[in-house]
This record gives C-alpha cells, structure tokens and sequence, in this order.
C-alpha cells in the first residue's frame, strides 16, 4: 500500500499559487483516460474534504452558540430553542454529507467553483527514439543530396574541361 502511495506520489503534481484561488493538478499516466480520472479524484477528494471541515465547524459552532445562549437564559427561552433547532439542523446536514459526499461537494463546490480534468492528447514528453530516428534519417537525406549534387558539379567541371581541350581553348 505504501509502495502505492508512493508512485502515485510521483506521478501526482499539484502547484499552489499563492495570489490565486487555483489549485492546477496533473497526473502522469500510461493512458490518457487513467491521468485525468486520477486528477479528477484527488480534486473531489479535496472538495469533499473541505466540505466535512466546513460542516463539522458549522455543527462545533452551532454548539458554542447553544453553551452561551444557555449560559445566558433559560431552558425555554426562544433563543435556546432557536439554537438547539439551529444544532439539529448542523447536525442532520454533517450526518448527510457523511452519507452522500459527491452530493457534499457539489454542496460547498458548485459546478463552476472545481473543473473536472479531461484527458489531454498532447505529448507531456518527447519520444527520444523516433527524434533520434527522424534526425538520423534527415542526416541521410542530407548526406546523399550533396554526395549527389557534389558529383554533378564535379562532372559539370570535366565536362567543360574536355570541351575546353578538344576545341584548343577557344571556346566561341
């Protein structure tokens, strides 16, 4: 399991930018479709997260309202069964969240707040065989274009050289 965690570690990456409220994340992976799903997870994983924390302080806050109001008044003041109500309801939407956590995240997270990654058909890294292929087939190319175009001057040359010598040098 660590073994795991640790080569999905790798391949993850996730940059924080301190002056923006992005988080950009990628994920390396054999297929296209298995790096955006990985993506995708994590980010869901992080917006279901912050949605239980965000619950779980309105329930912890909801609590501390109800300790001072009771400190303050009685058993059955409005006050008091407002926040007991106000509790109760903290309560209920923690226990749903626990029990429905895409249904949370799209809660805290709303369709435009997270952008679900797709797969991206561009290389992430050059192939170094089929680059060292292609310039060693370009080299070829090259080599024999001037091996060819070299012997053509050159017979260009002897030509005029034998023309030169069978007409005496006069050439008119």
């Amino acid at each position: 399991m660590q073994r795991a965690a640790a080569h999905v570690a790798q391949r993850l990456k996730v940059v924080n930018h301190t002056r923006s409220y992005l988080i950009p994340r990628s994920f390396t992976a054999a297929s296209l479709e298995k790096a955006a799903a990985v993506a995708n997870a994590f980010a869901l994983e992080f917006v279901r997260a912050r949605t239980m924390q965000s619950m779980g302080d309105a329930v912890t806050a909801a609590s501390r309202e109800l300790a001072r109001q009771s400190a303050i008044y009685g058993e059955k003041h409005p006050s008091i069964v407002q926040a007991k109500t106000e509790l109760e309801a903290a309560r209920m939407r923690f226990k749903a969240a626990l029990n429905e956590p895409e249904l949370a995240a799209r809660k805290i997270a709303p369709g435009d707040a997270i952008t679900l990654g797709e797969p991206n058909p561009t290389p992430s890294s050059p192939k170094g065989l089929v680059i060292f292929g292609l310039a060693f087939l370009l080299a070829l190319i090259s080599g024999i274009g001037l091996a060819v175009w070299f012997d053509r001057r050159k017979a260009e040359r002897h030509a005029e050289d034998s023309l030169f010598a069978h007409t005496g040098g006069n050439l008119k």
